[in-house]
């Protein structure tokens, strides 16, 4: 579906923009515009960051019910797995280098961290010990996706059993089981696994959106309310800041909106070569724009570049990074 390449090149956009860009320097001209005619009057928060990983999560889940080919499911996640999290590994791997190399001459925002700390930032570790993530703090994504690409192996193992609407409450309840689980033992990664319900609700999308789908509008409706409902209550018991103080359900509903009116007119998209080269080093940039950015932002402050232009030459230095990281990761896994 060429119009969820657009959709992924609008949620890399929003990323970037919120990381680099409002997050980096609140006093920039160009969000305090932003904030005063989109944010501030939307509701949109973390600077269009959650609008941007709410895309993402809806796309995932939105393909692999859409695209359909689930034979060998198990194996063709597993690659997928192992390939995301060797890219993620080489991304630290990298950042530890030029960090070790710049603190020759000084010292940086990342001195101040343990080898230990480096280690459980890089392997993810820190998610389940209660360190959490001191080092590039967009890896928290992948523990709830890599979550989901797990429940898809049962999903698919489901398909030819029973129908679309039972597959999908049979995996509400799977999900409401392991939340019930992570309440009991109090895990610290629980407040991001939750985040697993977003691709599910992509997972529903794309069976309506199937040129074979066996799922009507009604069903479609009661199954993402269903899914909706489950996501709010343990949202409020693991997250409860994102449903009561930064309600992260706003900018979740805007990207819901936005991939259905995508897909109803996919016709009207055509392929775009930006937009595909965008597409392609999408998860390289993911992995590599908060550190490598955040330094070059760093970098250009201390010699006193104005930061728009910073910023922009911040962003084509990450995109050409993320093009050479991407051609690694694919001579890695194959």
């Amino acid at each position: 579906m060429v119009a969820v390449d657009y959709l992924r090149a609008i949620a890399l956009c929003m990323i970037l923009y919120d990381h680099l860009g409002g997050l980096f320097n609140p006093g920039w001209i160009v969000k305090r515009y932003v904030d005063f005619f989109f944010a501030v009057p939307l509701n949109i928060i973390q600077d269009f960051g959650a609008f941007g990983v709410s895309l993402f999560f809806l796309i995932s889940g939105f393909l692999f019910t859409y695209n359909g080919n689930h034979q060998n499911e198990g194996r063709k996640t597993l690659k997928k797995v192992m390939k995301i999290y060797s890219g993620c590994l080489l991304s630290f791997l990298e950042f530890y280098l030029l960090q070790r190399i710049v603190w020759c001459v000084k010292e940086t925002y990342w001195s101040q961290f343990s080898l230990r700390q480096w280690i459980e930032s890089m392997t993810l570790v820190g998610y389940f010990t209660g360190s959490g993530e001191v080092i590039n703090g967009t890896t928290w994504f992948l523990i709830p996706l890599f979550m989901f690409y797990v429940l898809r192996i049962g999903y698919t193992w489901m398909q030819e059993k029973v129908k679309v609407r039972w597959n999908v409450l049979i995996l509400e309840a799977v999900l409401a089981v392991i939340m019930l689980l992570l309440k009991v033992l109090k895990l610290p990664v629980s407040s991001w696994l939750i985040f697993v319900y977003m691709p599910v609700s992509g997972l529903i999308l794309g069976e309506i959106f199937r040129d074979d789908t066996q799922v009507s509008i009604l069903e479609e409706l009661v199954l993402q309310f269903v899914n909706y409902i489950s996501m709010t209550i343990w949202f409020w018991v693991f997250a409860r800041q994102y449903h009561d103080s930064s309600p992260y359900f706003v900018s979740f509903i805007y990207s819901i909106a936005l991939v259905v009116l995508f897909a109803l007119l996919n016709d009207k998209f055509k392929k775009n070569k930006a937009v595909s080269f965008l597409c392609r080093i999408s998860l390289s940039v993911y992995l590599v724009h908060m550190t490598f950015g955040c330094f070059l932002l760093t970098l250009c402050s201390f010699v006193h570049i104005p930061f728009t232009l910073s910023f922009i030459a911040t962003i084509g230095a990450i995109l050409t990074l993320s093009y050479v990281h991407m051609k690694v990761m694919d001579r890695v896994i194959k």
